[in-house]
């Protein structure tokens, strides 16, 4: 375990290094691992229905969409592989997947480490295969499959020289939720006017992709754990992007309706419009803020990731601290070592802490009623008396931002952590 695990809280590498279970397949897929067994078990399932270590961001989204079938094999190499070789379990893997498989189905090859270390090559049985019917391949070396993936799909949807035509208006939706979120953003740009051809990221179906052919511009969520991905995307399909700060909160939702107008050659009009349509929800958002402005939220971190979390990109596109304050929530920030100085404004401080006994302290002590974990159910903040928010507690949009706001004041509102944390803590035996 580490030496700091008692104080990390936000954990965006451990996020990122899961982030491909964003990915839910909308396209028939046979996914082969050419390795051994062990290798197939490296990332959970995030289905938004199993329970996982953290608070993955898109178990929602994952829970509301559909999947395609998926179907997984492996070559479970042994010894006597190693030893002889693996490539007729690769070339029968290979041949199982693409005779088993429905018409149009994704064949994808992985090659784990093992082929690696005894210096394997799939590129000559991937390149005898069927061009009608294409394997994509990825050998271990390194780097992401998903950027390999996606852009040899988009290679392989281009429209022929001259023939792709860009719809006046239209746009593509890169890196946003999926989900009903998403759909909910995609009905705002209609009713301003902007047609959405595909949401590529986390959907990489070669269906999607080929809609996304006809968009004039695409729009990216800012997000460095996918940066790969999206230069991929980008580069293979050369279309105009944009990325302006994510729609999560109201202000911010219409800030973002309107860059996006206004870059796809939109009348202004056109988002005020739309806007105008959800005038309730205003009302609803006002009434909830006024109750918000009652609560405290709270962050426990270092200075480097104080510094990192006003950067939405570190935290999958969301402006954690920006939406809490338009939603008038005040904040509290636990910061490891630092400067001497502590304080800060009115509604938003500053305190540090030095220790594990310094920070159960002052957990127990602020106001805020709940702190931000990635952990899926912190039983450090539970202890002392605190719920718990993460990334998967915010949504996009107008309707999502008003959910975000509801979901956040209902845990501000729950007194049982309060009430009955002092019980859980004597049953850890006063361990924080």
């Amino acid at each position: 375990m580490r030496e700091d695990a008692w104080r990390r809280f936000l954990l965006p590498e451990e996020l990122s290094r899961h982030k491909f279970s964003a990915f839910v397949p909308r396209h028939p897929t046979v996914d082969i691992m050419h390795g051994d067994l062990e290798c197939r078990y490296t990332f959970p399932v995030v289905d938004g229905r199993t329970v996982t270590f953290l608070n993955f961001p898109w178990r929602e989204a994952n829970r509301s969409t559909v999947p395609a079938p998926y179907s997984v094999l492996t070559t479970d190499l042994r010894e006597r592989d190693v030893v002889c070789g693996g490539l007729p379990k690769a070339a029968a893997a290979l041949g199982s997947a693409k005779a088993g498989a429905q018409a149009g189905a994704v064949v994808l090859l992985n090659s784990g480490c093992v082929p690696d270390l005894t210096g394997e090559d799939l590129s000559p049985l991937v390149a005898r295969t069927d061009p009608e019917r294409p394997v994509f391949y990825h050998p271990s070396n390194g780097k992401d499959m998903a950027p390999v993936i996606v852009g040899e799909m988009a290679r392989l949807a281009r429209p022929l020289r001259g023939l792709r035509a860009a719809r006046a208006g239209s746009v593509n939706l890169i890196g946003y939720p999926a989900g009903r979120c998403g759909q909910e953003l995609v009905e705002l740009l209609a009713e301003a006017g902007v047609r959405v051809e595909a949401c590529l990221v986390p959907d990489i179906s070669p269906a999607s992709i080929r809609r996304g052919w006809r968009a004039g511009l695409q729009v990216v969520m800012p997000d460095a754990a996918l940066e790969g991905v999206y230069d991929e995307l980008l580069k293979t399909m050369g279309i105009p992007a944009v990325r302006p700060p994510a729609p999560y909160g109201l202000e911010a939702t219409g800030a973002w309706l309107a860059a996006v107008c206004r870059a796809a050659g939109g009348k202004p009009a056109g988002a005020r419009r739309a806007l105008l349509r959800h005038r309730r929800s205003w009302g609803s958002w006002r009434d909830m803020k006024a109750e918000a402005r009652g609560f405290r939220l709270g962050f426990v971190l270092d200075v480097p990731a104080l510094r990192r979390l006003s950067d939405p990109s570190w935290h999958v596109g969301i402006p954690v601290v920006a939406a809490l304050k338009e939603m008038g929530f005040g904040l509290d920030f636990l910061v490891f070592g630092g400067a001497e100085a502590v304080g800060g404004a009115k509604r938003h401080r500053l305190h540090l802490f030095r220790s594990p006994a310094e920070l159960a302290g002052k957990l127990a002590k602020l106001p805020a009623r709940a702190f931000y974990s990635d952990c899926f159910f912190d039983s450090r903040l539970s202890r002392r008396g605190k719920a718990q928010f993460s990334l998967a507690t915010f949504e996009p949009g107008i309707a999502g931002g008003l959910r975000t706001l509801e979901r956040l004041l209902g845990i501000c509102r729950l007194p049982f952590y309060g009430r009955y944390g002092r019980y859980l803590l004597a049953g850890a035996g006063g361990r924080a």
